[in-house]
Parts: C-alpha cells; structure tokens; sequence
C-alpha cells in the first residue's frame, strides 16, 4: 500500500469518523452551528474534492472506468441502505406517534372531560348546599381525581409523550385540572363558591378540547383520514358545547331578569334567587370565549 493510499485512508476515517461522533452527541460541549443555508455539506465536498479527484485518477489509471463503477458500486449501496434505514425509522416513529396521540385523545375525553361534565352536573343538581348535596360532589371529585391522578403518573415519564409540546401541554392540563378538584372538595362551597367552580369546570372541559385538537394538528397531521375524521368529529362536539352553553346563558338571563322585579326577601327566601341574583357570576362566558377562539384557530365562521 502506497503512501498516498494509506494518506488517503486515513483521512477519510477521520472525516467520516468526526460526522459519526457529531451524531452520537459526542460534540455536545459545542455551540451549535446554525446551517440555515445549508453550506456545511458542500464545504465538505469542496474541501474534499482535491482527494477526491487524485482517487479518481488513480482508479482510471488502472481500471478505467469500470474501474470507478464497481468501486463505487459498494458506497451507493451503503448510501441507499441508509436512507431506507432512515426512511423505515422515520415512519415507525409517525406510527407511534399516531398510536400515543391516539391514546391520549380517547384518554382525555373519557377521564377528563366526560369526568368535567358529571361534575358540572353536580354543581348545577342542589341549590340549597345542603350536606348531602355537598358530600356527593366531593365524592364525585374525588372518584375523577384518583383517574386523574393515575392518568398523569401514566404518562409523565413516557419519553414518547414529554418529547412532544402537545404530550406537555397534556400533562400540565391533567395537572391543572387535579389541582382544580382538589380545590373543590377542600372549600365548605357557598353559592358564590359553587357558581365560580361552575365557570372554572366549564373552562377546564374546553380547554380538553383544546388539548385534544392540539394532539391531532401536531401528532396525527400525516394521517390525512385520520386527521381529518378526529378534527371534525371535535368541531362537531364543540358546536354542540357552544349551542348547548348559549342556551344556559339565555336561560340564565331570563330568570335574572324575572327576579329584578322581585323583593329582596323574595330573593334571600328563594334558591333560584340567591343562585341567579345575589351572586350573579358569569358561568357560561368564559367557556363561549374559549370555544370561540379555538374555531379562530382553525379558520371557523361560527
């Protein structure tokens, strides 16, 4: 083996050597090169291109063109197995990532949200805060909070989940809305109580939604069936949220109106009146505003 040969060998170990340690992170204590242009690659080539052109020379010497064919032969075969290998990665991470975001959509709407509602359902049953009333709805929070509970520590440390804005931003909803329900059941819930944790409860259900629109745009967007069959079945639900919460907020102001013309001790005596007069709390809003600027978001006319 020639000198030039031995030189040229170990030149293009080192190279290539260096790429496969950048890639391993063996380079981490560097800053990182900002390649927007995409100049790396071709200075590479360039600066290469001396020894590429004495090795080509060399093989033409001695086998002409044939020569260069069948030396070349092995390095397209190593290119084009790398980028199948690449290729196959590529699509099974987009397979498990559909498959989590996937999960997580149904996990949220059947622990959280269907949990919100009963909630909500709860909240809005007794008008007189009487103990029974008060221990069911602590009872109800804290059944959903354990299936919270066990939901966040399910997925908190799936590298699958917190590597992705989505899967974060899902995690720190499940922890919102366990410290809500905590909150619930740790107050004696007054009328005043009970009215804000109504609005709060509501917001919470379409920030769910929100949640879950977020893991179909960022995880299931190369699934175009997929996608668009999730995205429009939660348009659909959040229509029916919104229509359903216009229609408590006019009820709302309707009954409001009919206990201005009231007495006060008429109000005080009555528990539609202490729930809709003295403590006239904007429940409905809020969640309106909420559903409203997630159709912005998605080019929506309402």
């Amino acid at each position: 083996m020639s000198t030039t040969d031995l030189f040229l060998i170990v030149l293009s170990l080192f190279f290539s050597g260096a790429w496969l340690i950048y890639n391993l992170y063996g380079f981490q204590w560097l800053p990182k090169i900002n390649d927007k242009k995409g100049v790396i690659i071709p200075s590479f080539i360039f600066l290469s291109s001396p020894f590429i052109a004495i090795w080509a020379k060399s093989i033409l010497t001695h086998g002409g063109v044939d020569g260069i064919i069948r030396s070349l032969i092995p390095l397209i075969t190593f290119i084009a197995g790398q980028r199948i290998t690449k290729r196959e990665k590529q699509e099974e991470i987009k397979k498990q990532e559909i498959a989590l975001a996937t999960m997580l959509i149904f996990q949220v709407e059947e622990n959280i949200i269907q949990a919100l509602s009963a909630i909500e359902r709860e909240l809005t049953s007794g008008r007189n805060n009487n103990e029974v009333t008060l221990d069911k709805l602590r009872i109800c929070c804290d059944k959903y909070n354990t299936k919270i509970e066990e939901l966040y520590n399910k997925f908190s440390f799936q590298l699958e989940v917190t590597k992705t804005n989505s899967g974060l931003q899902t995690l720190s909803y499940l922890k919102e809305t366990r410290d809500c329900l905590e909150r619930i059941t740790a107050t004696s819930l007054t009328s005043e109580d009970r009215s804000y944790y109504l609005s709060e409860i509501r917001v919470y259900k379409i920030q769910g939604y929100a949640n879950i629109i977020t893991l179909i745009k960022e995880l299931i967007s190369n699934n175009e069936l997929l996608h668009e069959r999730f995205l429009n079945g939660y348009i659909r639900k959040l229509k029916q949220e919104l229509k359903r919460l216009l229609l408590l907020r006019n009820i709302k102001k309707t009954r409001m109106k009919y206990w201005q013309d009231k007495s006060v001790v008429e109000r005080e005596n009555h528990p539609d009146g202490d729930l809709y007069f003295r403590f006239d709390i904007d429940t409905e809003d809020e969640a309106i505003e909420g559903i409203e600027t997630i159709f912005e978001f998605l080019g929506i006319t309402i």
